[in-house]
């Protein structure tokens, strides 16, 4: 009684087409890291804003005006002055930042990206 040996493995159309998804999905992720980057950047410049003292009477010019610096220094280029929002409440304000990331991905395919971060400031 003979016994069959069959192959097992990778056809040539199985490899290219894994090795596709592996490309495919290795530059979605090298196109969005910076994205999750700049919101990191955000996301601290914002925090440490909740350690510096702020005076009532200019409040809102100062805390913009400490928070575009920050964003400048950590190279946030996707933050525009619209999309800061400051509320003034009765002993903080809350500073909002809300903004959304556009990165082409393949041709005329993008991936959009919306982040939003939040901080109370006490003065």
């Amino acid at each position: 009684m003979k016994l069959q040996h069959t192959q097992t493995g990778f056809t040539f159309i199985g490899l290219v087409f894994f090795i596709l998804v592996v490309v495919f999905f290795a530059n979605l992720i090298m196109k969005l890291v910076p994205a999750y980057i700049e919101y990191f950047n955000v996301s601290t410049s914002l925090s440490s804003l909740q350690d510096e003292k702020f005076s009532s009477s200019a409040l809102e010019s100062e805390i913009r005006s400490k928070l575009e610096k920050r964003l400048n220094i950590n190279d946030v280029k996707h933050v525009k002055p619209t999309n800061i929002k400051i509320e003034k409440l009765e002993n903080k304000a809350v500073t909002s930042v809300n903004y959304e990331v556009r990165t082409n991905i393949l041709a005329n395919i993008d991936a959009v990206v919306h982040f939003s971060k939040s901080v109370e400031i006490n003065y």
